[in-house]
C-alpha cells in the first residue's frame, strides 16, 4: 500500500477505492453503489441513463477516465464516510501513518502523526488532488509536505493511513 491508497481507504471506507488503476466500469459500479442507483450515478456524471448503461456494458466513453474516478470518490466519501473528508479538509482531523518507518537509518514500527506539523493549506492541496482523481499529484504533494514540515521519513512499509 502507498500513502494515497491508504488515505483513500480511510476517506471512502472502501478497500477497493475508485482509481485510475480500475476500469471505467469498476469505477461506475462503485459510483452506483455510492449513489444508490444507476439513475443517480448518471445524474452525478451529467449523462443520460442509457449512456451509463452503455458504459457499464463496455462502450468506451469519450470522457477522461479521471472524471469517473473523481465522481466515484465524491460519491463514496459522501455515502460511506459522511463528513470525514470535510473534517480532514478543514483540519478537524489530522493524518496519521502507521508502518515500518525509517528515521536516521532506524527502521521500526511507528506511528507518525504527520498532520500535526503539515500546514492546513498543504493538506488541503493533497486532498483536492486526491478528490480530483490525480493520485500522482496527491502522492507528490504529500511526500513533499512530509519532508518539508514533519521530518525526513522513509516508509519501508505502510500498514495504515487515517485521519483522527
Amino acid at each position: 500500500m502507498n500513502l494515497v491508497e491508504g488515505m483513500g481507504q480511510d476517506l471512502t471506507g472502501l478497500h477497493n477505492v475508485p482509481s485510475a488503476a480500475l476500469s471505467v466500469q469498476e469505477n461506475i459500479e462503485i459510483l452506483i453503489a455510492a449513489t444508490g442507483s444507476g439513475r443517480a450515478a448518471a445524474r452525478a456524471l451529467g449523462v443520460a441513463e442509457s449512456t451509463l448503461r452503455g458504459w457499464r456494458k463496455g462502450a468506451r466513453p469519450r470522457r477522461d477516465s479521471q472524471l469517473f474516478v473523481a465522481t466515484a470518490r465524491g460519491g463514496a466519501t459522501a455515502r460511506f464516510r459522511p463528513g470525514h473528508y470535510d473534517d480532514a479538509y478543514h483540519g478537524r482531523k489530522i493524518m496519521a501513518i502507521k508502518g515500518i518507518i525509517r528515521v536516521s537509518n532506524d527502521a521500526r514500527p511507528r506511528t507518525a502523526h504527520v498532520g500535526r506539523e503539515i500546514p492546513l493549506r498543504s493538506m488541503q492541496g493533497v486532498l483536492r488532488a486526491w478528490s480530483s482523481g490525480d493520485d500522482d499529484k496527491a502522492e507528490r504533494l504529500l511526500h513533499n509536505a512530509i519532508i518539508r514540515y514533519y521530518a525526513s521519513l522513509e516508509f519501508d512499509a505502510i500498514e495504515r493511513v487515517w485521519f483522527e
